[in-house]
């Protein structure tokens, strides 16, 4: 797949996306925008986050995680499908239960949660351009656990479009920066854009990235065809054992052996 040049990079793009958002002032009006409310303030918690919580757990990555006026958001750009995105959301989500609830607090120090991805497809397939989910009792909606989460996913696919034109247009500006339409906010978020593709330490660190991440795509294969290539071992040292071709010992020995 060819990779785009910085000067190709749309807001959608992960890099971009990062970059933007950490400017406070474009972050806060964003989640403002997409909240349909004021925020004081925003706090960032941290950035591109990877999390592990035990040596077996799956690492994430946070785009933009924040803390704002007691509640803890967590903003995600998707510019690709990807299977079960509900239950990414929901890893996302407890993840940053985790990492805020510290040893010897109580459950009810947990602020808010809400955890908000953008995408540039549909994920749920309705057509609608906004997809808002709460924690429902089936049975009766009057009963109330107050758990705390919410989940809000936005779609620049969509063909529904049940939201306000600002956020209209904020959908239509995230796969074309150029569609700002005077929107103050898209302009200022424009002219973040162009000054990162000016930017030389932007050009240097977007390489580097992009270096760092085709590394670890190329580790990923290798790893893979390790793993590929050991398990075809183990079925045929299996199917020998049943056979008789070899003791059980012997196949111990077999398994024991690194492959390489």
């Amino acid at each position: 797949m060819k990779r785009k040049t910085i000067e190709e990079l749309q807001f959608c793009d992960d890099y971009m996306f990062k970059r933007v958002m950490q400017n406070e002032d474009i972050c806060r009006q964003v989640i403002e925008l997409i909240l349909e409310e004021k925020i004081s303030r925003v706090e960032f918690v941290k950035t591109e986050e990877e999390r592990n919580h035990s040596y077996e757990s799956k690492g994430i990555r946070l785009d933009v995680y924040t803390q704002l006026d007691d509640r803890l958001i967590n903003v995600e750009m998707q510019a690709k499908p990807y299977l079960n995105l509900g239950r990414r959301i929901r890893y996302y989500q407890s993840s940053v239960d985790v990492d805020y609830l510290k040893r010897g607090m109580t459950y009810h120090n947990l602020p808010e949660s809400i955890c908000i991805f953008i995408c540039c497809y549909d994920p749920c397939g309705l057509g609608l351009s906004r997809y808002d989910f709460e924690h429902m009792c089936i049975q009766n909606s009057a009963a109330n656990l107050d758990i705390g989460t919410r989940q809000v996913i936005l779609n620049t696919k969509g063909t529904e479009l049940n939201i306000p034109d600002e956020l209209k247009q904020f959908l239509r500006f995230v796969e074309d920066y150029t569609q700002t339409e005077n929107i103050p906010l898209l302009e200022e978020m424009r002219e973040a854009i162009m000054r990162e593709k000016r930017d030389t330490e932007s050009f240097y660190e977007y390489a580097q990235a992009m270096t760092h991440e085709d590394d670890a795509r190329e580790d990923g294969r290798q790893e893979g065809r390790v793993e590929g290539r050991q398990e075809g071992i183990d079925l045929v040292i299996g199917q020998m054992l049943l056979d008789g071709a070899i003791s059980s010992e012997l196949a111990e020995k077999y398994r024991a052996k690194e492959f390489v």
